[in-house]
């Protein structure tokens, strides 16, 4: 008595014309360039084409070869579905192994097999969900593996919005065939509409929310739409006179005194300001100031920065002035030493002097009388030059 081999093709479909559904289809913003071949086997299964992705409108082919023991009696599920519902009837050829043509992708492709060895009622725990959903959101991911109790898939509309169409399709196609591959018969199903699989009724919630039972090996494919939800408008609030609020400028500190290429920063308390806050100085030549307030001391005299906004102003008043030594003459006897200190330097100074076997002067400042006589010691620094006479005794 010949053994039989029990093929089960599980499969959905949107629209059948010999069945006669109707099922709308979620509106679809895709536009990719290419699209996902997405494969999922629980046994040997072998494809002839190993592209993971399909070009937009080309078409996608393979040949599927199943490598498991048929000296047993299982069962062997395909399905082939596209990600906007779109069902493909896989070609049986022989036995263990199918044909996949798909004469124009326009979204991912899912491919699933699984068997089901029955002597040892070995059973994949494997569910596959794929969703197209506009304006919802779920609480399962598509494609996924489930337990075999019985698991609820909630979809949540966005906030403001309901739920106004919803389907859910299961389409299977079953072949009984010999162990030689001889088709003797085929039929099929379709559950669609209110989804009542295992007599789990869809939980309706007051949140807007929908579950609905998720059970059996099956792949399943969800449809679901929300619309906005009407509300009666609304009289606007008579309008208002908008209260002005008036500029204020504050200044920190108003006045600083700096020697010559110093810098400060003026710190100005602007309140219901309008653009941006300006500076300006009213005496470039001794102080100049950036447009983030920035005042930079050039040479000895007094400077007034003028901060404005919204043609609110206030004066921050600069003195400058010039470093000095602490000895501008000195008398020393030979052999002696006097260390010459700037105040007032910015950055380094530099020490000269005008006859070395005279007086000698170190970087320093330090001044070492060499013999009688008379010298100059200069210092450069804040870009200016500052002088001391030395005698020697």
């Amino acid at each position: 008595m010949k053994k039989l081999l029990s093929i089960t093709l599980s499969i959905m479909i949107l629209c059948s014309s010999i069945i006669g559904i109707n099922v709308f289809a979620a509106e679809s913003t895709d536009k990719n360039d290419t699209y996902a071949v997405n494969i999922t086997s629980n046994v040997d299964a072998e494809f002839s084409n190993p592209a993971k992705t399909v070009n937009n409108g080309d078409s996608y082919s393979t040949d599927l070869t199943i490598g498991s023991d048929f000296s047993k009696t299982v069962y062997v599920s395909v399905s082939v579905i596209l990600g906007d519902g779109t069902y493909v009837d896989p070609i049986m050829i022989s036995t263990g192994k199918f044909e996949i043509n798909i004469p124009k992708v326009t979204s991912d492709v899912y491919i699933t097999v699984r068997d089901y060895n029955v002597a040892e009622q070995n059973n994949d725990n494997k569910k596959y969900l794929i969703q197209n959903l506009k304006n919802v959101l779920s609480d399962k991911e598509s494609f996924v593996e489930m337990n075999n109790s019985v698991e609820y898939v909630k979809l949540t509309p966005k906030e403001n919005y309901k739920i106004s169409e919803f389907r859910a399709v299961t389409h299977a196609g079953m072949f009984i065939l010999d162990v030689d591959g001889d088709l003797v018969y085929k039929t099929s199903y379709t559950v669609g509409g209110s989804y009542d699989l295992n007599s789990k009724e869809i939980k309706k919630n007051a949140d807007g929310s929908i579950e609905i039972p998720f059970v059996g090996n099956e792949t399943a494919y969800i449809e679901a739409v929300a619309e906005p939800i009407e509300t009666e408008p609304t009289t606007p609030p008579k309008p208002t006179n908008p209260t002005v609020k008036k500029t204020t400028v504050n200044l920190q500190k108003a006045s600083a005194k700096l020697y010559i290429k110093e810098s400060t920063k003026i710190k100005a308390d602007v309140k219901n300001g309008v653009g941006k806050t300006t500076y300006k100085s009213g005496n470039k030549s001794i102080a100049k100031v950036d447009s983030n307030g920035k005042v930079t001391a050039l040479k000895k005299g007094t400077a007034k920065i003028t901060v404005t906004n919204n043609k609110v102003s206030k004066t921050f008043t600069v003195t400058v002035k010039k470093p000095f030594l602490n000895k501008t003459s000195l008398k020393i006897k030979k052999g002696a030493k006097f260390t010459l200190k700037v105040t007032g330097k910015v950055g380094k100074a530099k020490f000269i002097t005008s006859n070395k076997k005279i007086a000698a002067v170190n970087q320093k400042g330090k001044i070492t009388a060499k013999k009688k006589g008379n010298a100059t010691v200069t210092v450069k620094t804040n870009g200016i030059k500052l002088k001391c006479k030395v005698k020697v005794k």
